[in-house]
């Protein structure tokens, strides 16, 4: 993951969460600036599906080597655009191959997100008629469980809560620096 600001640029550094799933910082060990996930999907739709997430709105240029085959799948994040959640389920269509060094490559340019105020988000509704995002509910009571991300020096607690089909849950809250998170179920 390369990165550029108007004052630099520069690779990321990567660090390994899961077997699936890492994160990269740019200019700080404590400044989390994206995380990814490759999932083998190849039960379900004969792919590789890449998922990632970004905390910047710095230009970057990801790219993804599947090791086996040699192709390159590369996302790129326009310089002044909050980065665009990447959900590529169809990214690497190489279950079956054996490693060659063939190095295909392909791109794929995030556009700019929908411009969204707080009163629309918290509303629960989006300009343009975007998926939405809404403010279930707040509160100020603290569980102390590992299902509470705690931001900001305390002030900023989450907790999220996941659903299915058939099963449901609470999101298990892990801790990477005092302003990033993630979690996991």
């Amino acid at each position: 993951m390369d990165w550029a600001s108007p004052t630099g640029s520069g690779r990321g550094t990567a660090v390994s969460l899961t077997d699936d799933t890492g994160y990269f910082w740019f200019f700080d060990a404590a400044n989390v600036e994206a995380v990814i996930k490759v999932l083998d999907a190849c039960p379900l739709n004969t792919r590789f599906w890449v998922f990632a997430g970004g905390l910047t709105d710095v230009e970057v240029e990801m790219r993804v080597t599947d090791t086996a085959t040699g192709e390159v799948v590369t996302y790129v994040n326009p310089q002044g655009t909050a980065f665009q959640p990447i959900q590529d389920t169809s990214a690497f269509d190489s279950c079956d191959a054996l490693a060659t060094s063939s190095g295909a490559e392909s791109a794929l340019v995030l556009s700019a997100p929908p411009s969204w105020s707080s009163a629309e988000v918290s509303g629960g509704g989006a300009p343009g008629g975007s998926p939405s995002l809404g403010v279930l509910e707040r509160s100020s009571t603290a569980t102390g469980t590992g299902t509470v991300l705690t931001l900001g020096g305390g002030r900023f607690e989450v907790r999220l809560d996941w659903r299915t089909g058939t099963a449901s849950g609470q999101g298990a809250a892990e801790q990477l620096t005092s302003d990033t998170g993630y979690f996991w179920f």
